[in-house]
């Protein structure tokens, strides 16, 4: 009977024991899950916030691809203007020659000098005249400086906003979440048992370091918006497409004059266009110093235009204007002219141009070709301020007000949050970092000493007692007090490390680097080390919990690891 009661005993401790061990493993791992969690919602967060910052990127370029597109437009248009002058000027230079029919062309030339006043009041306030002299063009250039690039700019003003709110809002994820469990466990008070290790320093570090929130050399986007452009080939280089009916810009414009001169006229109308819109901080190149704007009857090199995209310098994308020019030659062909008549052919080109620059800038001007030389190109830098000043606006083709932060009082792009691309070389260093993906480290506490201390809700596994099979006894103690007493000490806390990895997914195309103008961003868990070099392993997750006031489990942590321990949390 003695043996069969020290017996029972020993079994009934052995379960006991094993209970109570196993209700502490199963709290631990609850401990853990809860952190994960915190870190993964952390991540999610994260996520979500970059996905809502790049399909605003991609807003904020479609918008200033709109800009560019409507300047190219107003620049195609001016380059109408110049065609129809110079069809006036070779009229006029036919009805000159007795040879050639004297005055047949006069009703010709007053539906041109008609569509010339038509075209342009399209653009003017009520009461605003062409009279061969002006074109404001107010409508379309409160257009654009309203309607689109205050738009634009409040597009910025909101991304920026939701970064920061995103910023403000990731601790109070974690230390909901340690609210929720502290009051899932029954003997716990009310949110003091689960802790968070508030403003983690490797979480703040990771996420400034991958995102620069007021991105002042807007070069990546500067590309993306002059790619956007050029999905329309109209208005990149007056390609005839769809949209166009099939003809070029200089096909439209060559059609739509023959119609107002009549399909029935001997004169066939023949025009060359090429022309392009962008962004940038220089203007047409020309043949040689001396000419300026096309004063002295001389072709704009068209070829120049593009050198928007200097990658090796990247120092021509400070983007301080929105520039759009158009270049081609107009000539009239007749088949079978009297004997002794000749057509003449324009010795200059005709020519639309248009920059639109900041408030502090004062190279904004709209041109184009008047006719013949005598009369002088039109440029709004020569209108007279004093003339119909109702219709003057001030400024002219110039965007009202400088982009918040902006690094220079002559930009124009706004300052918007992008990732940082100095994170993507392909050295060894950036892809040991992950190439700046974001790393969310959480550190949670498990505070026993925070239970209920009433005698009926004391936890029943809180075993404490001596084994007395020796004169000195062994004593086993897995109660949460936490006061020390003279020969033992409680079982105090536990805590768990978890960390979540904000990543950049590509589907069959993994050679784009994360960015923010594509929502491709992703959240997983992942071991702390995933963006440390092999010899300095676990370095985030020993500051984290040096910074948590776990001095003793980062010592062990830094012991095992000093032992080639590879399960680093």
């Amino acid at each position: 009977m003695v043996l069969g009661a020290l017996t029972m005993l020993v079994i009934a401790l052995g379960v006991f024991l094993t209970l109570a061990i196993s209700v502490r493993i199963h709290e631990r791992q609850e401990l853990q899950i809860a952190a994960d969690a915190a870190a993964y919602s952390q991540a999610v967060a994260t996520a979500r916030a970059f996905n809502s910052v790049s399909a605003e990127n991609r807003v904020l370029v479609a918008q200033l691809a709109s800009i560019a597109a409507a300047q190219s437009i107003l620049s195609w248009v001016g380059f109408y203007h110049g065609t129809l002058n110079q069809a006036r000027d070779a009229l006029w230079d036919i009805q000159r020659q007795s040879a050639c029919g004297g005055t047949m062309f006069n009703d010709a030339v007053a539906r041109i000098m008609a569509e010339d006043r038509r075209l342009i009041e399209i653009w003017e306030k009520p009461g605003c005249g062409y009279g061969g002299r002006m074109g404001y063009d107010n409508l379309s250039a409160e257009y654009i400086r309203t309607d689109l690039y205050e738009t634009a700019l409040d597009i910025a003003d909101n991304q920026r906003q939701l970064y920061r709110d995103m910023t403000q809002q990731l601790p109070q994820i974690a230390d909901e979440i340690a609210l929720q469990a502290s009051a899932s466990d029954p003997f716990a008070a009310t949110g003091e048992e689960f802790r968070v290790h508030a403003g983690s320093r490797v979480t703040r570090r990771e996420r400034q370091s991958a995102v620069e929130e007021l991105q002042r050399r807007p070069i990546d986007m500067l590309r993306a918006t002059m790619a956007t452009r050029g999905q329309d080939p109209f208005v990149s280089s007056r390609e005839a497409n769809h949209r166009s009916g099939g003809l070029s810009g200089g096909d439209f414009i060559a059609a739509r004059l023959q119609l107002v001169i009549g399909d029935t006229s001997p004169l066939r109308v023949r025009v060359s266009d090429f022309g392009t819109s962008y962004f940038g901080d220089d203007g047409p190149q020309y043949l040689w110093p001396g000419e300026r704007d096309g004063y002295d009857g001389l072709m704009l090199r068209g070829v120049q235009w593009l050198k928007w995209k200097r990658v090796d310098t990247q120092e021509d994308l400070l983007a301080w204007g929105a520039w759009a020019q158009d270049s081609g030659r107009f000539w009239f062909e007749w088949v079978s002219p009297p004997p002794g008549c000749n057509i003449p052919t324009a010795t200059e080109d005709s020519f639309g141009y248009l920059v639109t620059t900041g408030p502090n800038d004062r190279r904004d001007n709209h041109m184009w070709r008047r006719g013949n030389i005598g009369f002088g190109d039109y440029r709004e830098w020569n209108d007279p301020a004093h003339v119909l000043p109702a219709c003057w606006p001030s400024p002219r083709h110039t965007f009202r007000r400088v982009p918040p932060f902006a690094a220079s009082p002559l930009a124009i792009w706004p300052v918007y949050t992008d990732f940082d691309a100095d994170r993507l070389d392909d050295g060894r260093t950036s892809q040991e970092d992950a190439f700046g993906q974001p790393k969310t480290m959480v550190a949670m506490r498990r505070d026993y000493a925070a239970r209920r201390r009433l005698p009926n809700e004391r936890d029943p596994w809180e075993l404490s007692f001596n084994f007395g099979f020796s004169p000195a006894g062994q004593r086993l103690d897995l109660t949460s007090d936490r006061e020390e007493r003279a020969s033992r000490r409680g079982f105090e806390h536990a805590v768990a490390l978890a960390s979540g990895f904000v990543y950049y997914h590509r589907k069959s195309h993994f050679r784009e680097p994360p960015n923010f103008l594509n929502p491709f961003w992703r959240a997983t868990l992942t071991a702390s080390d995933v963006d440390e070099r092999y010899a300095a392993r676990g370095a985030d997750a020993l500051r984290t919990l040096r910074d948590f006031g776990e001095s003793s489990a980062a010592s062990t942590l830094d012991q095992l690891m000093r032992t080639n321990f590879e399960a680093v949390p």
